[in-house]
């Protein structure tokens, strides 16, 4: 059994079908720290996801949609692939976008190329 301060501080990813029109809702709840996207990070429905939890941290914050980088949304990479480097790409040219962690099992080197 955990104490509530190490309960506290694990990050909870929501796993399931996130889409632009769930994920405000999902991420207003209180122990969702972010998603776990897997198909949709390859659509255009993805900057749609973004957005719409940009829009909804922004009302909850009551700052404006173009709120400052603490407005933006943290996103991981699971893989660091083909895929996975090109939303690296992407994400880091975003300024709604954060990127927080990118999971590969990959040497320094190669993570560098």
């Amino acid at each position: 059994k955990a104490s509530p301060a190490i309960a506290d501080a694990i990050r909870i990813q929501y796993g399931g079908s996130a889409n632009a029109a769930n994920a405000p809702d999902l991420s207003a709840q209180p122990d969702v720290d972010g998603f776990l996207v897997g198909g949709a990070s390859l659509k255009p429905e993805f900057a749609d996801i973004v957005a719409a939890i940009s829009e909804a941290k922004a009302e909850s914050s009551g700052a404006s949609s173009s709120a400052a980088s603490s407005g933006a949304v943290g996103i991981a990479i699971n893989g660091f692939g083909r895929i996975g480097r090109q939303v690296a790409r992407i994400a880091m040219k975003d300024p709604a976008v954060e990127l927080k962690l990118i999971n590969a099992s990959y040497d320094a080197e190669y993570l560098a190329y």
